[in-house]
C-alpha cells in the first residue's frame, strides 16, 4: 500500500520538544517544529477519488488542507469524527496537512536519541 508523501515528512524535523496526543488508549507523538497550530475538529468535507491515506479536506484560514487518516497507518480501527476532537496542523515540506487526534495532551521536552519510528515510512 502507497503512503502520501506528507507521511515521511511529518517526522523529519529534528526533535527536542514534541506534542502528545492520543488515539484511542494510545499516545504519540509529533515534532513541535513542525505542528503549526491546534484547533477543535471540524466537518471534514469529503473528496472524490480521495488518494489512500487521506480522510478529507478543512478549509483552515481560507487553505484548503487535506485530513490524513492516521488511525489506518497505526493498524487501528476506524472512526468516525468527533467534535470533541483535535486537529494538529502540521507543516511538512510539501504542504499543511491535518492529523485527527482524540486528544492533544502535552508537550514534553525529549532526548533526541528517546525517539523511535515505529512505523516503517
Amino acid at each position: 500500500m502507497s503512503q502520501p508523501k506528507a507521511y515521511a515528512d511529518v517526522i523529519r524535523p529534528p526533535v527536542s520538544e514534541i506534542l502528545i496526543f492520543t488515539m484511542d488508549d494510545h499516545r504519540y507523538g509529533l515534532s513541535t517544529a513542525c505542528v503549526q497550530e491546534l484547533v477543535r475538529a471540524v466537518r471534514l468535507v469529503p473528496v472524490p477519488h480521495p488518494l489512500d491515506g487521506i480522510e478529507g479536506v478543512i478549509d483552515l484560514h481560507g487553505q484548503i488542507v487535506p485530513v490524513i487518516d492516521l488511525r489506518r497507518s497505526l493498524g487501528l480501527k476506524a472512526k468516525a469524527p468527533h467534535p470533541t476532537e483535535h486537529l494538529i496542523i502540521v507543516q511538512t515540506e510539501a504542504r499543511l496537512v491535518a492529523i485527527r487526534a482524540v486528544r492533544a495532551t502535552e508537550v514534553r521536552q525529549i532526548e533526541p536519541e528517546m525517539v523511535g519510528v515505529v512505523i516503517g515510512y
